[in-house]
């Protein structure tokens, strides 16, 4: 049903991504969530995604497709600190890593996916409350 639901692209496509990959479906789940809007180079949208990404970026994006209520920092905070204090809650911070330009290496993004996998796991059996 997932597949079905987030197979292809129809509006906003990123130039660099293969819509008929199985991949994909993972990507197009994150742009509807709008997780994820991408870079424009040259009037084209474009995902990068073999570029590395910032903590700060990750968090939001995982807070965002997990559905999370995150605070709206005002103007004199940092966008980013919301999100930050939500990853320290939710204890699914790297070990080790306080620096807020710090850029996630892929063991590290998979083991924050999978933190909110297993949470989100607990929420709908109602053994975690958020």
């Amino acid at each position: 049903e997932f597949e079905k639901t987030y197979a292809g692209c129809e509006i906003n496509c990123f130039e660099d991504v293969d819509y008929n990959t199985t991949d994909a479906v993972y990507i197009a789940f994150a742009q509807k969530k709008e997780a994820v809007g991408g870079i424009i180079e040259n009037d084209k949208k474009y995902l990068k995604g073999n570029n590395q990404i910032s903590l700060t970026a990750a968090l939001k994006i995982l807070f965002e497709v997990y559905g999370y209520d995150v605070w709206k920092a005002p103007d004199m905070i940092p966008w980013y600190i919301p999100y930050l204090q939500l990853a320290y809650k939710e204890w699914i911070m790297p070990y080790g890593v306080s620096d807020i330009s710090y850029m996630l290496k892929r063991g590290e993004a998979a083991y924050m996916i999978d933190l909110m996998m297993q949470k989100s796991i607990y929420y709908e059996d109602d053994y975690y409350i958020k």
